[in-house]
This record gives C-alpha cells, structure tokens and sequence, in this order.
C-alpha cells in the first residue's frame, strides 16, 4: 500500500512539472513585450540609455567559455554584446549640424532661381545628405556633356561639397527612353554621373578614394513619375562618416 501511494504521489508531481516550464515561458514572453514597449519610443535618450543597460549586462562567453561569478566580470574576461538593431544614430546631433550646413551654404550661394531650376530636393538620411539635381538644365540634350549654364552651379556645389571633407556617392538617373546615342540608359546615366565625379574631383581635388558612382538608368523614377524633368537627374550624396564603398 505504502508503495502504491508513493507511485500515485510521484504520478502526481510529474504532472505538475510543464507548470515550470509554463512560469519560464511566460516569463520570457513578458521581457520580449517589455523591450518591443521600450524601442518603439521615440526618445533617443531614453533609447540611448536601454542599449547601454543591455550592454552592460548582457555579456557572451570568451574563448574559453567562462561564466563569471559576478556580472562585473564581464567587463574583464568577455566582451559586450553587439547590438543587432541601430534602434539610433550615433552623434545625431553632429549629423544635424553637418546637413543644417550644407543646406544654409546652398541657401547663400545659389539664388533663388537656380535653386528653382537645378534643384529638385535636399534631404537627410540615415547615411548621410542627399542632394538631387536636376538632368536637363545641367546636360545638353541627351548627353554627358555639361550645359554652359550650368557650370556656375556645379562649381558651387564642388566647393560645397569640398568643404564637408566626407566621401560622396553620386547616382545617375534618365528618364524612360532617354539614352541618346548611348547603348543604353544605363550607360548615359552612368556617363554623367562619371563626368560630374572626374570633373569635381579634378577642379577641387577631392581624394579619388572617396567618390564613387551608381547607375540606375532609368530603372528608379522619381516617386513613380513619368515626368523627364524629373527622372533626368543626379543624386549626391554626401556621407556623415564612413562610406559603404
């Protein structure tokens, strides 16, 4: 009988042995809940302020697998979890700064009608300064070749973006259909933006090392538009730091 109740007890209790792995579950599904609550917040400082928590007491193990009796020894034997997610941008204000700059050096040196007639935005992102110039003012006709015009515009902007001392991609982008005597539109749009790459860095010499081109052709029209005059352009952009290339 004794053994017989011990088997029926023991019966019991293993039954009740999923309620820990219930409790755990639950747990970590309150914690997941909490950090979605807390990143979604649009406080930089506060998110700055969780990512440094979890850096600090989330460790991973070093080459050796050691766990540590104290969290503080993470900071000795393992090294800080890199965060995944960049919920924020490092040094936002310095990237503030940097396009506040620029966009009050435009302001002063281009009047208000060329600012009208070769600039199509003027925008920050999360790499850096996006300046979209308008294709037709700047080319003759369906070429690579600089419009007489334009050239008081472009030597502003070289001298605009010498200044900010940083790398520079430049897109090159046609309108559906627009290539010219070119093979392709692919081939026009990269033509140009080259041209404006080897002109800029010549006249103001900017480093080599630090300018780059892209030619999307007229694959990526602007905001879906079938407008040429807006299609027809050249994207500058100019980086906070580092470049992608």
């Amino acid at each position: 009988m004794r053994r017989n109740a011990r088997s029926v007890e023991d019966h019991e209790n293993n039954h009740e042995r999923w309620l820990v792995s219930y409790a755990d579950f639950i747990t970590l599904m309150f914690a997941f809940f909490v950090i979605l609550y807390a990143t979604s917040e649009r406080d930089m400082e506060k998110t700055k302020d969780f990512q440094k928590a979890v850096e600090k007491y989330l460790i991973k193990a070093g080459s050796f697998g050691e766990s540590g009796a104290k969290i503080e020894q993470g900071e000795k034997n393992f090294s800080v979890i890199e965060p995944p997610i960049q919920t924020f941008r490092q040094n936002v204000a310095d990237d503030t700064k940097q396009f506040e700059a620029v966009q009050e050096k435009i302001e002063a040196q281009f009047t208000a009608d060329e600012r009208k007639k070769f600039l199509i935005d003027l925008a920050p992102e999360d790499k850096g300064i996006r300046i979209i110039i308008a294709g037709q003012p700047v080319f003759s006709g369906e070429s690579a070749k600089f419009s007489p015009e334009a050239m008081k515009f472009i030597d502003h902007l070289g001298e605009i973006i010498r200044d900010q001392k940083k790398p520079v991609m430049i897109d090159g982008h046609v309108g559906a259909g627009e290539h010219g005597s070119y093979a392709s539109a692919w081939d026009l749009a990269s033509s140009r933006a080259v041209n404006m790459v080897r002109y800029l860095s010549k006249k103001f010499e900017l480093p080599e090392n630090k300018m780059a081109v892209t030619s999307y052709g007229s694959s990526r029209p602007l905001n879906k538009v079938t407008d040429l005059a807006k299609n027809s352009r050249l994207e500058v952009l100019i980086y906070y730091k580092d470049a992608d290339f």
